[in-house]
Parts: structure tokens; C-alpha cells; sequence
């Protein structure tokens, strides 16, 4: 290519100056895979239980040992159960059910079901879960 003197010019190579694209769709976010993972686990597991989980508690409620009934009276003094609670019940309810204990599908007290995106709102905005199943297993404890 020649300049306006008639003088060739070579074709310069144009450089990249910023961040690589494998940085950017790569690395970043793997990177920050690794670095939210715990928190968001963390705030899970402090999360309320979904409707699901108090239906699972409640179905097993009747038939488990004193000492099970009272892990699950203690843990839900406080008027609900986190995600965290859930996990340590379904440890001691596995270990006392024959067969093991069914999850999926949940056993269905009349709980309409909420979206993932509705209950990660609910969660955000610390709004209570309304369930029949949560009802049902407070009215269990509370005898």
C-alpha cells in the first residue's frame, strides 16, 4: 500500500492491547465460580426449607423414635427450618426409615408448587414460606 508520496507501506499488523477473549470466557469466570461457590452455599443452607422438605419431615413424623421426633421439635422451635436443618433431618430420618425415604416427588399435602426464581426472591426479601406442610409438621412438634 503506498502513502500519498507514492511511498510503499508495509501493512501493519494491528495488536490486541486489551484483556485476551480466553481471559474473558474462561478464566474470569471460572475464577469466580471458585470464589461465590461457598458464599452462595452458605446463604442456601441458611435459607428456609421449601414446602417439599416440611412435606417430607411431616410424613415421617409420626413413625419415627422419641429421640428423632425431639431433633426435629428442637430444630423447629424456632418457627421454621433452614435448608441446613433439612439436611441434618433427612440424616437421622434415613437412618430410622426401612427402605429409606422417598424425595421425589414429595408427598403432597396441597402445596402449590413455587419456581426456583420464587423462592430465591422469597428467600432475598426474607419472606416467610406459607405451606400447609409447614403447618402440619409445627402441629406435629407442638404435641
Amino acid at each position: 500500500m503506498a502513502d500519498q508520496n507514492g511511498t510503499y507501506m508495509p501493512d501493519k499488523k494491528k495488536t490486541f492491547s486489551g484483556p485476551s477473549w480466553v481471559m474473558i470466557l474462561v478464566i474470569i469466570p471460572v475464577a469466580a465460580y471458585f470464589v461465590l461457590t461457598p458464599f452462595t452455599h452458605d446463604w442456601f443452607l441458611r435459607q428456609e426449607a421449601s414446602a417439599s422438605g416440611y412435606a417430607i419431615v411431616a410424613e415421617h413424623y409420626p413413625e419415627l423414635s422419641a429421640q428423632a421426633q425431639e431433633a426435629i421439635s428442637s430444630r423447629i422451635a424456632k418457627g421454621y427450618l433452614s435448608n441446613e436443618d433439612l439436611h441434618h433431618l433427612m440424616s437421622v430420618m434415613v437412618k430410622e426409615t426401612p427402605g429409606g425415604i422417598q424425595t421425589y416427588p414429595a408427598p403432597d399435602f396441597g402445596d402449590e408448587r413455587e419456581s426456583a426464581l420464587t423462592q430465591t426472591i422469597q428467600n432475598l426479601w426474607g419472606v416467610p414460606r406459607k405451606s400447609k406442610a409447614k403447618v402440619i409438621l409445627l402441629s406435629l412438634t407442638s404435641r
